[in-house]
């Protein structure tokens, strides 16, 4: 049956892309299915499934993922995307937020749902939360699927069990409701129904399902935010049964918390006769098996295997086309250096070698190589000056790594350490600990990644760092650090399973951020290196190129080069770029002042005078 779901959806697999503007198809017939695409290759990527049973039914909504750090329910959500259906209809929104899911946090830009009111206070959720209110519109019934913290209960019983937490309990927004036209919905009574359901399968009398009344819309309630949520709005704007469903983020075992949501989607599918094919519980390591890459326009599309390579010239375009794995769903990829977290089905130009991260979900699983095979090292002429030779030069971009490697985000970019190498980075920026690349993928859940000198709070401490923000200024004990003699610390980072080192690299916290130099070219390949105090002379015409750049920062990238006008005009510029001349004619014939001007967490690091050449 999935096979053949796979191939109908093929058929009609509709892609939607900038606003969401839905391309018109015709009523469906049922029984059929749709795959509903929408901001493809955006940190937005919205999938939507509608699965039509063979007779007409009510139509049950389920949302997963709305908050990026709750596996249980997106998963869940994931397996009735290629549910069967004999009676009735469903709509799956399996990762609603997938930008919070990637980064494993659970709302990295505010919670997702707290944004279901007027004011949608942030750009990027606006899009997709018009989208799922029309979703909701259409459906009959709700579900949203989460985690919550601790055990609900109904009188107090200790710090993790009692009326304020959530898990394991269902959860609506009052007992009854009563329509505009004066009609009834009975929630607590549907809910009772369901918990007699699902609690008669649910062998852990700890684990069993509670209804929860929030009592949204009263003066009295102690949930007030939920008025803000998406099963508010489905019940106060479109007057439809709406239940959030909570899972205890104190059960360890994801595979029983997709069960009990499993347990759960299928009583109330009963309940409003709705009639699954159910589906089964598998939940393996995840595998890529190979990417295929489309190069410049060719026809035939490259497949590369996990930990492979693939060699290009320099000035190619490459396309992540697809991801093959052992999931159907929730692969992505990023380009180090050059892309974002979500990279799939976008062009890159490739200068210089990287390498291509393959995620299931927020779970890093390998990676490919992408090596650019250099065309020849001509000997280039260097400017006329005595301190232009270049000493210790890091190249900008990062080097694939050969071996074990942690990826780490700092600043919102993306780093590797490999195996015995080090960063080096400001103190008070804030590191995370993402994962390791270049070790097996079954073995990520055993590893332990330990920052040493870093102690989590006292609750989260196994001994396991992934995941963890860390304040440089404040969070790092100062005896575990090394303090070398330029004023720079450092800290050791040892990756190890069942006591056994298997890697180990090193963070450099220096007291400030400092550029050494800078290197450029012209269009003849005259190449020329500027310190800090320098004026940097212009001619219109140049095109000089930015090279490199020294700092004591590593990898270099970490400050941001602008391009900046007295007038109050700037152009960001990276590795490779040119200067741009018109800007630079316009600013000067306004009579603007210019300036190269090097940023790090918006603190202005250090600039250069740009002043025009005389002929």
């Amino acid at each position: 049956m999935t096979r053949l779901l796979a191939i109908v959806s093929f058929f009609i697999f509709i892609i939607l892309t900038g606003e969401g503007n839905l391309y018109a198809s015709p009523d469906p017939l049922n029984p059929n299915y749709q795959h509903l695409q929408y901001f493809v290759g955006t940190p937005n990527e919205l999938d939507i499934y509608r699965v039509y049973g063979v007779r007409p039914g009510k139509t049950m909504m389920l949302i997963g993922g709305i908050q990026g750090d709750e596996a249980g329910g997106f998963l869940s959500a994931d397996m009735y995307a290629d549910i069967a259906l004999a009676k009735g209809n469903l709509i799956v929104v399996p990762r609603a937020n997938l930008y919070s899911i990637i980064l494993n946090n659970r709302g990295p830009d505010g919670d997702m749902n707290r944004q279901f009111g007027d004011n949608v206070t942030s750009d990027r959720q606006k899009q997709i939360i018009e989208l799922l209110k029309d979703l909701i519109a259409e459906s009959d019934i709700l579900l949203n699927l989460h985690e919550g913290s601790g055990f609900y209960r109904l009188t107090w019983e200790n710090e993790m069990a009692n009326p304020r937490r959530y898990g394991q309990s269902i959860i609506a927004d009052t007992d009854r409701y009563v329509k505009p036209d004066g009609t009834v919905i009975e929630l607590e009574n549907i809910a009772t129904a369901v918990l007699e359901e699902v609690n008669a399968q649910v062998e852990n009398p700890d684990h069993r399902f509670l209804f929860n009344n929030h009592r949204t819309a009263q003066n009295d309630s102690i949930h007030k935010e939920q008025r803000l949520s998406a099963s508010y709005y489905a019940l106060s704007q479109c007057h439809i049964p709406a239940f959030g469903v909570e899972c205890s983020k104190a059960i360890k075992d994801l595979g029983i918390k997709v069960h009990y949501h499993n347990l759960v989607i299928k009583a109330f599918m009963k309940y409003f006769d709705i009639i699954p094919q159910t589906p089964p519980l598998y939940l393996p390591n995840p595998e890529f098996y190979y990417l295929m890459i489309k190069v410049n326009e060719e026809k035939i599309l490259r497949a590369v295997p996990r930990d492979g390579e693939l060699s290009i010239k320099p000035g190619d375009t490459i396309r992540v086309e697809h991801i093959e794995g052992n999931y159907s769903r929730g692969f992505y990829c990023s380009v180090m250096g050059l892309g974002s977290i979500n990279d799939l089905r976008k062009n890159f130009v490739i200068d210089k070698s990287t390498s291509i991260l393959v995620r299931k979900d927020n779970a890093l699983i390998g990676q490919v190589k992408i090596i650019v095979e250099p065309v020849g090292t001509p000997v280039l002429p260097l400017a006329q000056r005595d301190d232009s030779k270049i000493e210790d030069n890091q190249p900008l971009a990062l080097s694939p790594p050969s071996g074990p490697s942690l990826l780490v985000e700092v600043a919102n970019r993306l780093s590797y350490i490999p195996n015995g190498g080090s960063l080096s980075i400001v103190n008070g920026d804030k590191i995370k600990l993402i994962g390791m690349v270049g070790l097996p993928a079954d073995n990520q859940n055993k590893l332990e990644v330990n920052f040493k000198g870093y102690v989590p709070p006292s609750r989260f401490n196994t001994g396991d760092d992934r995941g963890f923000v860390i304040d440089t200024a404040q969070d790092l004990r100062a005896g575990y650090g090394k303090v070398l003699k330029d004023g720079s610390t450092v800290y050791n980072i040892e990756v190890s399973q069942n006591r056994k080192l298997l890697a180990s690299m090193q963070v450099a916290i220096v007291k400030e951020a400092a550029w050494d130099y800078i290197l450029l070219s012209n269009q003849n390949e005259d190449l020329a290196l500027y310190r800090p105090g320098q004026d940097l002379l212009y001619r219109q015409g140049d095109n000089l190129k930015l090279l490199d750049v020294k700092t004591n920062l590593w990898p270099a990238d970490q400050l941001t080069l602008f391009l900046v006008s007295s007038g109050g005009k700037e152009i960001k510029l990276d590795t490779n770029d040119t200067l741009d001349d018109g800007f630079i004619k316009e600013a000067w014939q306004k009579g603007d002042q210019l300036i190269l001007k090097w940023l790090h967490s918006e603190q202005t690091v250090g600039q250069i005078n740009l002043k025009q050449k005389g002929n």
